[in-house]
């Protein structure tokens, strides 16, 4: 009987499995309906993110290639313009380079017809220079004898003067000579350190 109600006894406890019964950490299957819950949660999200991102994606090549396509149109412009430049510039030299040959053929013309007269020119002002510094000289050394004669009479005059004055000097008596003396240092003095 004992094997018997063992096995009546395992049923029962089999049995209360099958149900729901609460436990304290929950059961397997709340446990496992939970983590497939969110595993369903995270498979949307992540389908939601892919698709996110698959649109930028889309996005950003569409973007990249209206771009592309931008830029293609505005280097084809540029380069136009840049040939349109180069060739009105080509035009613009070679004008420049023509009126140049010409007038250097002008200029070669006229250096030969006016070599001759502008070396008769260049003569004559030579010579002309030549007689005016002459005409200089002569009056810079007439002036220049003048003044050296005038300068020569005046010191002259001052050694007449300073000699007659000496002579009157030594023609007084002694205390009177010295009295002279000190005047005139005196006189010196006041000049040299005014107050």
């Amino acid at each position: 009987m004992s094997i018997l109600q063992k096995t009546a006894a395992r049923r029962r406890l089999e049995s209360y499995a099958d149900t729901n019964l609460p436990r304290l950490l929950g059961s397997r299957s709340t446990r496992t309906k939970r983590c497939e819950q969110r595993a369903d949660k995270a498979r949307q999200q992540n389908e939601q993110k892919k698709e996110v991102v698959e649109k930028l994606r889309v996005d950003l090549a569409q973007n990249a290639d209206a771009k592309r396509n931008d830029l293609a149109q505005q280097l084809e412009k540029a380069q136009g313009l840049r040939e349109g430049a180069l060739s009105n510039r080509k035009e613009r030299a070679a004008q420049h380079y023509e009126k140049v040959m010409k007038k250097k053929g002008d200029a070669q013309q006229q250096v030969l017809m006016t070599a001759a007269e502008a070396k008769q020119r260049l003569n004559d002002a030579l010579a002309q220079k030549e007689t005016l510094r002459e005409q200089t000289l002569k009056e810079i050394t007439n002036r220049a004898t003048k003044y050296n004669e005038k300068v020569a009479l005046k010191v002259q005059e001052q050694h007449q003067v300073m000699e007659s004055k000496r002579q009157q000097s030594k023609e007084l008596p002694a205390d009177e000579r010295l009295m002279n003396l000190s005047l005139r240092l005196y006189e010196h003095h006041m000049m040299a350190c005014p107050k």
